[in-house]
């Protein structure tokens, strides 16, 4: 008799969280592609820049912590917490093999986006969750 083995499903909380992070900095990385061609062909200000990439960082975020909360299901302001500080040191990590500084101004509007995207993206998950139709049986 041949045994089927189950696959098992790579789960938990770390694991959910840092792959929503890395999600999250794929949205994030192809919104600033976006914004580059658009300031590069004159359709937005170079004085923008700034508020630009806070803007893609909190977008970004507030994808990767909602998607690491639906796929965990329960528990949704700590995995989205874990999901923003994990995409943050992803930020400090790229950033310290690009050469730049740790810390400085702009890493700590990035810190105050990752918490309130990731904030953001839990209570995305949290008001969609109520939102079920409850039926009555006759």
């Amino acid at each position: 008799m041949v045994k089927h083995e189950e696959s098992k499903k790579v789960s938990g909380l770390m694991f959910d969280c840092t792959l929503g992070a890395v999600f999250g900095m794929v949205v994030t990385l192809l919104i600033l592609y976006v914004f580059s061609i658009l300031v590069s062909s004159g359709k937005l200000p170079p004085e923008f820049g700034e508020s630009l990439i806070i803007a893609a960082c909190f977008v970004g975020v507030t994808a990767g912590s909602f998607a690491a909360v639906k796929r965990r299901g329960r528990g949704a302001l700590p995995c989205a917490l874990l999901c923003g500080g994990a995409w943050f040191l992803l930020v400090l990590v790229f950033s310290v093999f690009g050469g730049g500084a740790i810390f400085d101004v702009i890493k700590l509007k990035l810190l105050i986006c990752a918490v309130a995207g990731s904030a953001f993206g839990s209570a995305l998950h949290v008001n969609r969750a109520g939102q079920k139709i409850k039926r009555r049986n006759k």
